[in-house]
């Protein structure tokens, strides 16, 4: 045991740490060290200091302690040891400093201070190790229970110091807690690990016969009978029924193999060893593969250790937070004795390789069974929202995808929670980094998974969110100014819209919210606020990262604006805060071909000039993928009349009722006779399944079983897609068919980016056999309308490779794809130019026609908007208050950026999720003086 005082256990025990440890806090202190007052940064300039000097310390100590005596040695340790605990003090007693409350937590990790003694506690651990040594040089002569008994009062101490002591004393000394919690949370857990540890140590090496005499019973209650009784306790703690659970207070352990790997372990522990090196190398092979298991529940208990002594006291349950502390010992022991055997018939090379290799089968499982996970969720949703039209049927898994949307969803209930939770502390951790990119799944895609796949109604329960505000109708455009300008070269307008924004009412934190549509062929170019007497310009950033600092920032109530693609080109535009009667100035700047007119908030705005005269653009050779027809040219090409056929969509959802489809068939067609030839019919539910409309097709509705939701929104995005791949002079006319038509799986507007598509007709009929209702393709998909069909009216467009294009029949430019499948080199794109926001609607367009290429190349758009400042419907224009907003954006970015496009920003995820080390053991008393202390300073 003493070549654990060898160099690369300090290394290991304090150099990796204190690496980890200053990386952490720099990942934080990059973010909001623009908002730290002078004290704050003086005393980052001492902590970076401290740190770093401990570390070159111990690394000198390190290199050096093989040359001085055990005397030193001790000594050395005791020092290293108080520096450690003086790191602690100092980290919260200035933690206001360090961790100011007016840095938000969204904007970084709430327990920042706390990572102080989780990573400097490695160390001090080693010190009292290295102390066990020195200070018991023959355990053999030594009493362990006297150690025990010290180590079992120490958390008793400690609850009678704050709850009685401490109190009393505060009378005479007003400052007395800040000093005494501190010193408790720092010095009482070191005490507690040397007395405990040296009673283990003694009981070992102690020679008196005991351990070999009562080593299998011991074994049994420490392998199996207490690790079990900890399972089953935590069950009938966190469970009502076995239908109902609530969140564990060390997290959730109920699954099958943590109950199979706890038996399988203690048996494998238990069993006596067998004669002969081949029989003892596989029970030695499989004690280092369940030696993952073990370390892992040590890993997590080891920071209650303090509590379970107090828990011994108090109910009697300590013994089941204390029993992976035990169970690591006798395992390494265990290990220990095979290993020593095993060495003299095998060689310690080819012995390290197998346990190696053992110890990593249960983490490699885990790993692919994660991997499995997030392949079959991403298949989930890039069905669901990155579709590939040309498939039918998804490739999902219903049951894991179903146990996948569980855990998610339990676990964001507790991403913030430190004790108590549905997490499984570090699986989770490792679980949201390797199958969620650590970014989150929101509620709504949840639900509409479930309801995809299940058909589940059920509504999830509300969280404390941020919530956006609806249009304020007391906060309103008070003034416009417009400038614009043409460039000839490139045939450009440039408009510079300034708004006066002004709140009739005398309460503050208004915000303004409205949602204006660009036309075609007008883009957004720039954006800027003014906030506090300066003009913030805006930042053009990745969509979801931006709304996501946007409602964050909202909730503490600061300053920002921001706009984003909603639908289509429909734009929110959204200002916050206003105070009473305050008007505040903000602006836009947009780039458009041709002269314009959008109307913000009632205000009709007219963009450039029609005494300019503009040169047309078009970009039709064979080298461009994309033009602009304008309106003229629209005029002369032919018009035709397209023949419409039914094209009818089947509820065919897992509850759909059994409608009597032939009669309702027969209905629709002796309403539409014109419609009839050519008739089509999908089955829809989660998967679609298109037919000829014959005499025969009742024989065909077997053939798709009722299963999932109704998926509606896919199955006419398929048909649209269908559509336009295949142009010809008929056009289909779309009936849905259900019972239930609210049970659709459909947006409003879900639909708008899709126009271009289907040329001649706006509308679709829902019918369940007893009534049918009109509704609007693009705007207000769900509501039904009075609009009427009065033709099928479009212009034929022949492309120079003889393609046909339809186009809509009206007085408005329109882009047309020459070739669906887009893209864009970087160098073709020159700024803020039409011809480059043309490249880039080229791509949208495709990426809409192809999501499942978008799936994966998402990030080409996002570029491509960055590369030319043009505001596309992945990428968002805000102006953000000062620079440490602007660096956790950056940062919100990058994650997102490099994570799947399905999932969202959504909550934070919290870096410390789960207790690490020991400190949890001196929480109970550490965050009572915390949150005192910081409450006093924001009060």
């Amino acid at each position: 045991m003493k070549k654990l005082l060898e160099t690369k256990w300090i290394i290991l025990s304090n150099t990796v740490p204190v690496i980890i440890l200053l990386l952490l806090l720099n990942w934080d202190y990059q973010v909001f060290k623009s908002s730290l007052s002078e004290d704050s940064i003086e005393i980052w300039q001492w902590t970076w200091g401290i740190i770093i000097g401990y570390g070159i310390i111990n690394l000198e100590l390190g290199f050096s302690i093989h040359k001085i005596n055990r005397g030193l040695q001790a000594l050395l340790s005791i020092i290293n040891m108080l520096l450690g605990i003086g790191i602690i003090f100092f980290a919260f007693y200035f933690a206001n400093k360090i961790h100011p409350w007016s840095i938000p937590q969204w904007m970084t990790n709430n327990y920042l201070v706390l990572y102080f003694p989780t990573f400097i506690m490695p160390t001090i651990a080693y010190s009292i190790y290295a102390l066990i040594l020195f200070f018991t040089p023959n355990p053999e002569d030594k009493k362990a229970w006297k150690s025990f008994l010290i180590a079992l009062a120490v958390p008793l101490i400690c609850y009678l110091f704050v709850t009685f002591i401490i109190p009393a004393l505060k009378n005479s000394f007003d400052d007395i807690h800040q000093y005494s919690y501190t010193l408790i949370a720092s010095i009482a857990p070191v005490i507690f690990l040397f007395f405990l540890l040296q009673g283990f140590y003694i009981v070992i090496k102690n020679k008196s016969g005991f351990w070999q005499k009562y080593q299998l019973p011991i074994k049994i209650v420490f392998t199996l009978v207490l690790p079990i009784a900890g399972l089953i306790t935590n069950f009938v703690i966190t469970n009502e029924g076995f239908e109902t659970r609530r969140p564990g207070i060390f997290g959730d352990f109920h699954h099958f193999w943590f109950y199979a790997l706890t038996i399988i372990n203690g048996a494998v522990l238990c069993i006596n060893n067998p004669e002969g090196s081949i029989k003892r190398l596989a029970l030695f092979l499989l004690r280092c593969v369940t030696f993952s298991f073990t370390l892992y529940f040590f890993l997590v208990f080891l920071p209650y250790m303090p509590l379970s002594i107090l828990g011994i006291i108090l109910i009697g349950l300590g013994f089941l937070t204390l029993t992976p502390i035990i169970l690591m010992l006798l395992h390494s022991m265990t290990l220990k004795e095979d290993w020593n055997y095993l060495k003299n018939y095998f060689s310690r090379l080819r012995l390290s390789l197998y346990a190696v290799g053992s110890f990593l089968v249960i983490p490699i499982m885990v790993t692919l069974y994660f991997s499995f996970q997030r392949s079959n969720l991403m298949n989930a949703l890039d069905y669901v929202y990155n579709p590939d039209f040309t498939e039918s049927k998804a490739s999902v898994w219903n049951g894991p995808l179903e146990s996948t949307l569980t855990k998610i969803y339990q676990a964001k209930s507790n991403r913030n929670q430190l004790f108590m939770g549905y997490n499984r502390p570090y699986l989770s951790s490792y679980y949201d980094w390797l199958v969620l990119d650590n970014l989150v799944l929101s509620d709504s895609k949840i639900k509409r998974l479930n309801k995809v796949f299940f058909n589940e109604k059920t509504d999830l329960p509300q969280r404390r969110q941020p919530m956006l505000r609806p249009e304020n109708p007391n906060v309103n455009i008070e003034k416009v100014k417009v400038d614009s300008k043409y460039d000839r070269q490139t045939k450009t307008w440039t408009s510079t819209v300034d708004l006066d924004i002004s709140n009739s009412l005398n309460a503050g934190m208004q915000e303004y919210s409205t949602t204006f549509t660009l036309p075609d062929g007008c883009w957004i170019s720039d954006y800027y606020l003014d906030i506090e007497g300066r003009r913030e310009k805006g930042i053009l950033a990745e969509k979801k990262s931006a709304f996501w600092v946007y409602t964050n920032i909202v909730n503490v109530r600061r300053d920002p604006g921001i706009l984003y693609y909603e639908q289509g080109n429909d734009v929110s535009f959204r200002v916050f805060p206003f105070e009473g009667k305050q008007t505040r100035t903000t602006g836009m700047e947009f780039i458009h071909r041709s002269p314009v007119e959008i109307i913000i908030d009632g205000q009709k705005i007219k963009l450039g000039s029609e005494q300019v005269i503009t040169q047309p653009v078009s970009y039709g050779s064979d080298e461009d993928n994309i033009r602009i027809v304008s309106a003229k040219e629209k005029q002369g090409l032919k018009r035709i009349n397209r023949e419409p056929y039914l094209h009818l969509i089947v509820d065919h959802s897992a509850n759909s009722a059994d409608l009597e489809l032939a009669k309702i068939i027969k209905q629709i067609t002796a309403q539409n006779p014109e419609w009839a030839a050519h008739s089509k019919l999908s089955l829809v539910n989660s998967s679609i399944e298109t037919i000829d409309l014959t005499d025969s097709f009742q024989g065909s509705l077997g053939l798709l079983d009722k299963e999932g939701g109704f998926m509606l929104e896919r199955a006419l995005k398929k048909l649209l897609f269908d559509s336009y791949h295949n142009p010809t002079d008929r056009i289909p006319v779309f009936y849905v068919i259900t019972d239930d038509f609210d049970n659709a799986i459909i947006e409003n507007n879900s639909l708008s980016d899709w126009k271009f598509t289907y040329p001649g007709n706006d509308l679709f009929y829902v019918t369940n056999g007893k009534s049918t209702s009109t509704h609007n393709l693009w705007e207000g998909l769900t509501i039904p309308t009075d609009e009427s069909n009065e033709g099928f009216y479009t212009r034929k467009l022949k492309l120079p490779t003889g393609e046909i294009r339809y186009l809509r029949d009206d007085n408005k430019d329109e882009f047309v794809l020459l070739d669906p499948y887009f893209d864009i080199d970087e160098d073709d794109l020159e700024g803020k130019t039409i011809e480059s926001a043309l490249l880039i609607e080229g791509l949208r367009r495709s990426e809409i026609l192809y999501p499942e290429e978008a799936a994966d190349n998402w990030g080409n758009l996002v570029r491509a908007s960055f590369q030319t400042g043009i505001m596309t419907p992945v990428t968002s224009y805000i102006a953000l208050e000062n620079e440490a907003q602007k660096a956790a954006l950056l940062r919100k970015q990058k994650q997102v950026l490099s994570g799947k496009k399905g999932l969202d920003a959504g909550e934070e995820p919290d870096q410390m999720s789960e207790p690490t080390w020991w400190f949890v053991g001196a929480m109970m008393i550490l965050l009572m003086w915390y949150r005192r202390k910081r409450l006093a300073v924001k009060n």
